[in-house]
């Protein structure tokens, strides 16, 4: 594929309101002594001929008055790290800036320790050379495009290649947004990077869980996350990131078939998914292991937990007690019974877990909310348990009618 379009082709991808922020930036550049440019993510996604999502704004002065551009973009500083990096809110939207620099790593996987740099520095310390391209902004229409380690032409033979030899060491997350990267875009991995990939992937385990797991969050909201999964499998990763963790093999196109039937909002698919993952380690150990190596915070952790019960019923001789077993399961996730039941389709247990998410769905209470209210019940979250609680009787038989219903809840309020 190669990339003909004039800059002023490209620059027809971007939204009204985003042309109007380059428009005000390229405005206001001689006023603050500055000169910005686009850089990274949206360069790429411009010769992509995809619509770039967010505006990263490379600029050359570290010393920016961020609150003056801020001002002139109707917006406020809603962010600024210790790297010197801004993201502004604006009323045309949200932009990222970053100032000049260059990165120094005292040893593998750490933070990096930054100074002023100049754009050569600053394209010189990025992870991929797809992302390694800026654009000045300036009132000419023609924009030359600065590609100093050939970006483009990777991009057109669809090739992802690191800067240098020790990136991945240097910064093994690099190892994670190069696999969504690869997926998202059907890259193939550069001869050396590979090597590179492999010579550096024992340094994930140096990470902090925090890192890993902000890396995971954005593979979880890709389009390809199963291709994604299927190539940390592929490529070694998990058991570098900690030895005493296996995943269970797993044909992953069927997690594409699981998620495009369901409609589930972004932060269910996000826990989806940790169950999904968690339904693939058979062992408790291995389940532990699983929430301290990302630093699980409390609704990860009770979806993985809730998957660990469920490891611990299909142990059980339920089979010939549904009555038990739906008891036991009543405050479980439905996202987590959903899960297992797909990944551990074509057993006995499972077809017992769709059993009661079918009666689940079709034994919702006659009374609803405001009949509750009306009876008695105070608003808030009693309400929701009590209809759950209603919902498990009448699967379980123990409810049938709408009088039973009330009878239930009259018995609630005066205990």
């Amino acid at each position: 594929m190669q990339y003909k379009n004039s800059q002023k082709n490209l620059f027809s991808s971007f939204t009204n309101s985003q042309r109007e922020i380059l428009k005000k930036l390229s405005l206001i550049s001689d006023d603050l002594n500055v000169s910005f440019y686009l850089v990274g993510g949206t360069v790429r996604d411009l010769y992509l001929e995809r619509s770039p999502e967010d505006l990263d704004i490379l600029v050359s002065d570290w010393d920016t008055d961020f609150l003056k551009v801020a001002q002139v973009l109707n917006g406020e500083i809603v962010k600024k790290s210790q790297f010197n990096t801004v993201k502004i809110q604006s009323s045309f939207g949200e932009i990222d800036f970053t100032t000049f620099r260059k990165e120094k790593y005292d040893f593998p996987a750490a933070l990096p320790i930054v100074s002023k740099g100049t754009i050569e520095d600053d394209l010189s310390r990025r992870d991929f050379t797809i992302n390694a391209m800026a654009i000045p902004l300036s009132n000419k229409i023609d924009r030359e495009l600065i590609d100093p380690f050939n970006g483009l032409q990777d991009l057109s033979n669809r090739l992802l290649r690191v800067l240098h030899s020790k990136s991945f060491i240097d910064d093994p997350t690099r190892i994670l947004r190069g696999i969504r990267y690869k997926c998202r875009f059907e890259l193939e991995w550069e001869s050396s990077t590979k090597q590179f990939l492999n010579d550096g992937k024992e340094y994930i385990k140096n990470l902090s869980g925090d890192r890993i797991r902000n890396e995971l969050v954005r593979i979880f909201s890709e389009t390809l996350v199963p291709n994604m999964l299927s190539e940390l499998n592929v490529l070694g990763i998990w058991e570098n990131c900690d030895p005493n963790i296996s995943f269970q093999e797993y044909p992953f196109s069927e997690l594409s078939e699981f998620l495009g039937s369901r409609n589930y909002s972004r932060e269910d698919r996000e826990l989806i998914l940790v169950a999904f993952l968690a339904s693939l380690l058979i062992s408790k150990s291995e389940r532990e292991t699983f929430k301290s190596m990302l630093n699980m915070d409390k609704t990860w952790i009770k979806m993985t937990d809730s998957v660990g019960v469920l490891f611990d019923l299909s142990s059980y001789d339920l089979l010939n007690n549904y009555k038990l077993l739906v008891s036991k399961m009543k405050n479980l996730p439905i996202e987590a019974i959903d899960v297992f039941s797909f990944v551990h389709k074509n057993t006995k247990f499972s077809e017992l877990l769709r059993k009661y998410l079918r009666e689940k769905e079709n034994y919702s209470p006659m009374l609803t909310g405001n009949d509750l209210i009306a009876i008695g019940v105070p608003k808030g979250h009693l309400v929701g348990k009590l209809l759950d609680a209603i919902s498990e009787l009448r699967i379980e038989g123990d409810i049938v009618t709408k009088e039973d219903e009330i009878a239930f809840v009259y018995e609630k309020i005066k205990s």
